[in-house]
């Protein structure tokens, strides 16, 4: 069940890179060159000194959660069928930019207490919460009923999905700490020039994460459809 998913989710992701990256650059350039600037030219790069400073921590978490909602909203319009050229996530993402942070702040407190406990609710709960995304998106819920919907709806399929997410993270996690490898290579070169490199790799890394929105939309429809829905991809 995992594999073929998983399988489906890349094919889909690779597909249509250079569309989800065009849309996601007008808003996750500017915010993660601002994260950057703090970490590299304010604080020397010094994790102790920035760990407290909002200025680096918003613009990061922002673009995090604005390029969730582009992308989860590409994704529902391509298997609705809408054309590519016309899809254009950015204003929809924008107003659901607060229920998408509440739904990660709260999802994420109920995971991070379930890997706590021998992991496993964790990878449990990660099947059962992360599609209340797609039901903010897709069903226009609430933050508080899309997580109620979810636990009450996703049951049968939670497990593959938890961990078919705990994988996708740990691929993540190597890639991420392949991109900050790259970043360490800059310590020579000028400030400005560096500043871009760092930038560009930060955007790189949030444009691989967009699997993870991707996958919870097939999973989703799959849903969907063995409940008795209409068939859309």
């Amino acid at each position: 069940m995992i594999v073929p998913r998983l399988r489906e989710t890349w094919h889909f992701f690779w597909e249509h890179l250079t569309d989800l990256l065009w849309r996601l650059m007008p808003v996750a350039f500017p915010l993660l060159l601002l994260s950057q600037y703090r970490w590299l030219l304010v604080h020397d790069g010094d994790q102790k000194a920035a760990s407290g400073d909002f200025l680096m921590l918003l613009p990061a978490v922002l673009a995090s959660v604005m390029a969730t909602g582009i992308t989860l909203h590409y994704a529902v319009a391509i298997v609705d069928g809408a054309e590519r050229s016309r899809v254009m996530p950015l204003r929809a993402a924008l107003a659901d930019a607060p229920r998408l942070i509440f739904v990660q702040l709260l999802a994420g407190l109920c995971i991070m207490a379930g890997l706590l406990l021998l992991i496993l609710p964790g990878i449990y709960l990660m099947g059962l919460l992360l599609p209340a995304y797609v039901l903010v998106v897709k069903e226009r819920r609430s933050t508080l009923d899309a997580l109620r919907e979810a636990w009450l709806r996703f049951r049968p399929g939670a497990w593959w999905l938890g961990f078919g997410v705990m994988g996708l993270l740990l691929i993540l996690l190597v890639v991420m700490s392949g991109l900050q490898a790259l970043a360490g290579l800059t310590d020579g070169v000028p400030a400005f020039p560096r500043l871009l490199i760092c930038t560009g790799l930060e955007v790189l890394g949030l444009l691989c994460a967009q699997i993870v929105p991707i996958l919870l939309v097939r999973f989703y429809v799959l849903e969907r459809e063995a409940a008795g829905g209409t068939k859309t991809v």
